[in-house]
């Protein structure tokens, strides 16, 4: 018993020593990202915890890179969902058809995706299309860019609406 743990343990540890950087590189963009939309939207008290996002970007960390993006596209949809039901509806539709059209198509362009709304919220979005010429192929950035700037403003908009034209306000549910 004991031998077998200690040969588990040799292999956590071999693994973690040959993989460090790019677990530690996941960890930082998951929690960035996550960070940056609890800042931006924030609505959900229960995912604002500083805990439960450092537990969930360790869970990314381990996880490939799409995983990022459910969970991103999962805390969206939550915090939405305090706002309204609609906007919360949406948003998993339009989450819903861009992971299976978009990501069917190029799924390593996922970095990307991630990275566009970050350089967005930072006011650099004009570092978006280097970004995707450095990542990817030039052809296939624009079309990602430009899907990610239609759905951030229709999200935008929507929580415009509910909010009474406070993007960031604070919801009151008594005002219809």
């Amino acid at each position: 018993m004991t031998t077998s743990l200690l040969e588990v343990r040799e292999y956590i540890r071999n693994f973690y020593v040959k993989y460090e950087e790019y677990i530690v590189l996941k960890f930082v963009l998951a929690l960035i990202s996550l960070l940056m939309i609890n800042e931006q939207l924030g609505y959900m008290s229960q995912l604002n915890n500083m805990a439960a996002v450092l537990v969930v970007a360790l869970v990314c960390s381990f996880m490939p890179k799409n995983f990022i993006l459910f969970v991103g596209a999962g805390f969206v949809t939550l915090h939405l969902y305090e706002v309204s039901l609609e906007c919360a509806i949406i948003a998993l539709l339009v989450f819903l058809l861009m992971f299976l059209l978009y990501f069917r198509f190029s799924p390593d362009s996922v970095v990307l995706v991630i990275v566009t709304p970050m350089l967005f919220v930072l006011k650099i979005p004009y570092a978006a299309p280097l970004l995707a010429g450095l990542l990817a192929n030039l052809c296939r950035g624009d079309g990602g860019l430009r899907g990610s700037d239609i759905l951030s403003h229709y999200l935008y908009e929507c929580e415009c609406i509910h909010t009474g034209g406070i993007p960031g306000g604070v919801y009151d549910p008594a005002v219809p």
